[in-house]
């Protein structure tokens, strides 16, 4: 007696609800609300992956920028470092200054490809100011740096002739340092 009550109020509920007219559905409410239940664990299980896959999407884009504000800044050091080799190769100078163009690193093959712009003042003669533009190529602990140059200006020219050139490209050796691969 008590189940076709309940199967009644389901038929009046459903009849209700924009069900169409002259449909009749009838169903236990035991397996109605069985059915709803598995219905609510199913869409709280999709709550629950949904929130878990969001995390972990939040998680590798922090791991990333992380990752790239780390390189910049090592990027940073190699040009510094590169920068500082040529200028002592060309006689030396002073208020020396780089600028990091762009860079790029390839994490599986471990290669950091930076561009730069150098300038410097002369050693004795501030007015004699140097500029060498070009790419470095090197690892990521700074050694098997290669410069290749891309444009000198005409003071840098008669410097260079005490410079180890060949085809272009500098080879510059170890960066970094133990003390200064933090």
């Amino acid at each position: 007696m008590l189940r076709l009550f309940f199967s009644w109020i389901l038929i009046v509920v459903l009849s209700g609800c924009g069900e169409k007219p002259g449909v009749v559905v009838t169903a236990d409410a035991a397996t109605v609300s069985q059915s709803e239940l598995q219905a609510q664990e199913a869409e709280a299980k999709l709550r629950i992956i949904r929130a878990e896959v969001e995390s972990k999407l939040i998680q590798d884009a922090a791991r990333a920028e992380e990752e790239k504000q780390e390189n910049a800044s090592l990027a940073k050091k190699l040009a510094e470092s590169a920068g500082r080799k040529i200028m002592g190769q060309a006689g030396g100078g002073q208020d020396y200054r780089v600028k990091i163009i762009n860079w790029e690193y390839d994490k599986p093959n471990d290669q950091f490809e930076i561009k730069i712009e150098t300038y410097w003042n002369g050693k004795f003669f501030r007015s004699n100011d140097y500029e060498v533009d070009g790419i470095i190529k090197c690892k990521r602990d700074g050694s098997g740096a290669n410069f290749a140059r891309t444009y000198v200006n005409s003071n840098f020219e008669s410097a260079e002739e005490n410079m180890n050139w060949l085809e272009g490209t500098l080879a510059l050796g170890m960066l970094l340092g133990a003390s200064s691969s933090e």
